[in-house]
């Protein structure tokens, strides 16, 4: 099915195909200014308002009322699982930073254990060295 066809049996296709090729800055969302975020954020709600109103008439193919209300609760329920996920990481790189200090913390206690034992066989090979003289 080509492009023109497609556009003409979906008008929102058309709609924002025009739109990405009259402003291809503001639908991309290259907008440095503080004037012309403002600007591109009127121009959105113009958009806003030319989409809603083309789908107060239900589309052929498109999805129903049911369908939208399903793919918004869909929605929420994955950014639900995402926020989810985000902490289990943040917990995970807690319990990860724990370990690593504990690990540090016991090699250090072991280094210090080692010097103590040197020091020890240091002091008992001269204990025996002088009773042997």
């Amino acid at each position: 099915m080509g492009y023109a066809l497609l556009t003409r049996r979906r008008p929102k296709l058309r709609l924002w195909s025009n739109l990405w090729k009259r402003n291809p800055s503001l639908a991309k969302g290259f907008l440095k200014t503080q004037n012309a975020r403002e600007r591109g954020r009127r121009q959105w709600e113009e958009i806003a308002v030319r989409l809603n109103s083309l789908a107060s008439r239900p589309p052929a193919n498109g999805p129903l009322p049911s369908q939208r209300t399903e793919f918004s609760t869909l929605t929420e329920r994955f950014l639900r699982v995402e926020e989810h996920q985000v902490e289990t990481q943040r917990t995970f790189a807690q319990i990860l930073q724990t370990c690593v200090e504990r690990n540090a913390e016991r090699d250090r206690m072991l280094a210090e254990a080692k010097i103590v034992v040197g020091k020890g066989l240091d002091a008992l090979a001269q204990a025996t060295s002088i009773k042997r003289d």
